[in-house]
């Protein structure tokens, strides 16, 4: 039997006609099942078995992504006295995204939590109308920071990571593609005579499910007002440096998740997402100025953290877009969003690229989101939304997918690239994964589309073979991770910078 999707992605079970044939299409950002029968492709999911084989997938989907990310990571619940309870909540809240029904022990759960459950059930299975997609499959993983006995009350401190697999609808194709996002639990356990019940769960993930906990309650952001308040006047709309779109968006892929050490944490005094957005540009080739800049948790601009300072500042960086259609969400772009109830834009993100139909998706901090659709729960949620195109000469993409392809954008005139000479053709330049004799942000993007899918041949595996490895593997740890991306990254950034792999 196979699962068919209509026009309006309703499911549907039909026979699984004779000759045809399943073939599958590798796109830039995603995967497509389809049938093909008599010249024509009809829309069609493969059943469980194959869509949970793993070695049906080009790419990683989400049990993978999760293996992958957070595997070291998981929580074994069963050494806990309370791990049932939690096993059996977290599984509703995955289910959420695999079915239309509801059921679980009522029992366990307190009367507020009884009714937060169904309401965020109710706001998930609403998202696949509110972007038009049909979700697949999904897969969570957990991760205890911190568990408090307190007489018959524990309070468990817990980070989730869902990533959720979907096929968006805005296309004629059966594609099939994956996002994420990262919640932070505060739960309240409470001891009965048969075990335990959960009395509350304080949580937020209303940009992405529409869902905030009744007992959540939110971070003062003011403390991220930094030393400069005011942006000064007369900033140069262009000034001289190169940017890289890839770049920025091979950083923001590389530490949604994994925060980069190297930068401070906001998370704690109100949130991370400018600080994150920052980062993510400054990895693309924008230079630090005396009013956007970041050198340590408290010497910092406000427009490197606060999202108002940071939109005023890029507005004078490049085209300001207020309320972008989905064609003027490019990749490596910010896009900010409009909190109604405060009066002022509050959040952050960046524009990674595209899904397999073309959707802008973005990456984002607090909470941490992975290549989840850019309008970050929705216009029901948001009073608005921002952009700025970083060149404003920009054409819009058309509706076909963005590929891998390295494009700089660059302005007035380029800063200088980390070069080195080499001895000759065959002699390879570390950390030059596009064998183009200089090290810069691109070959850090390169290297981290090499990291993530084994199969990809970058220009200087065509070039220099079975010794292509020295020129990726920069840590010199046997392997080729994001690490080394991010390592590729430091040298563009600081010149002086010695590879481990030369010490």
């Amino acid at each position: 039997m196979k699962r068919i999707i209509n026009s309006k992605g309703k499911m549907a079970f039909g026979a699984l006609f004779l000759g045809a044939v399943i073939w599958v299409s590798m796109l830039p950002t995603g995967m497509a099942y389809a049938r093909e029968s008599g010249g024509t492709v009809d829309e069609v999911i493969s059943d469980s078995a194959l869509y949970m084989d793993d070695s049906n997938w080009d790419r990683d989907n989400s049990r993978q992504l999760s293996r992958n990310w957070f595997g070291e990571a998981a929580a074994d619940l069963s050494k806990y006295d309370f791990g049932a309870l939690l096993s059996e909540y977290f599984e509703i809240r995955c289910s959420d995204f695999k079915s239309e029904e509801l059921t679980y022990n009522t029992d366990l759960y307190s009367e507020e939590v009884k009714e937060e459950i169904a309401k965020r059930h109710n706001l998930v299975r609403s998202m696949q109308d509110e972007y038009n997609l049909t979700f697949l499959d999904a897969y969570n993983t957990l991760y205890i920071k911190s568990v408090e006995y307190v007489d018959n009350v524990v309070n468990v401190e817990l980070k989730e990571w869902i990533f959720y697999d979907y096929d968006d609808l805005s296309d004629d194709k059966v594609t099939v593609d994956t996002s994420g996002f990262g919640t932070e639990h505060s739960l309240v356990l409470l001891r009965t005579e048969g075990g335990y019940i959960l009395g509350e769960d304080a949580y937020d993930e209303a940009d992405v499910t529409g869902m905030t906990s009744v007992f959540y309650v939110a971070a003062d952001d003011s403390d991220l007002v930094g030393n400069r308040d005011n942006i000064s006047e007369g900033i140069q709309a262009y000034e001289n440096y190169t940017y890289s779109p890839d770049a920025a968006a091979a950083y923001a892929d590389t530490y949604w998740s994994n925060y980069n050490p190297a930068y401070s944490d906001y998370n704690s005094i109100g949130g991370d997402c400018a600080n994150f957005v920052s980062q993510a540009i400054h990895a693309g080739g924008m230079p630090m100025d005396e009013d956007w800049f970041w050198r340590s948790y408290g010497d910092r601009s406000s427009s490197w953290a606060y999202v108002p300072a940071q939109r005023s500042y890029f507005a004078a960086k490049g085209k300001l877009i207020d309320n972008p259609s989905s064609s003027q969400i490019l990749k490596g772009n910010p896009v900010w969003y409009y909190n109604s109830s405060s009066g002022r834009y509050s959040h952050a993100a960046i524009c990674v690229g595209t899904n397999s139909a073309g959707t802008p998706i973005v990456d984002a901090h607090n909470n941490d989101r992975y290549h989840v659709h850019w309008q970050l729960g929705g216009s029901n949620y948001w009073g608005g939304f921002s952009t700025v195109q970083l060149d404003p000469t920009a054409a819009e993409p058309s509706t076909e997918t963005t590929t891998q392809s390295s494009t700089e954008i660059t302005t007035e005139s380029s800063t200088e690239s980390t070069t080195l000479d080499t001895a000759s053709d065959n002699t390879p330049l570390v950390g030059d994964v596009n064998a183009d004799g200089k090290i810069t942000a691109d070959d850090s993007a390169l290297a981290l589309q090499k990291a993530l899918d084994n199969a990809f041949v970058p220009p200087c595996q065509e070039k220099y073979s079975d010794i292509y490895k020295r020129v990726i593997d920069v840590n010199a740890d046997g392997k080729i991770t994001a690490d080394d991306s991010a390592i590729i990254l430091q040298k563009t950034l600081n010149n002086a910078f010695v590879f481990p792999s030369e010490r």
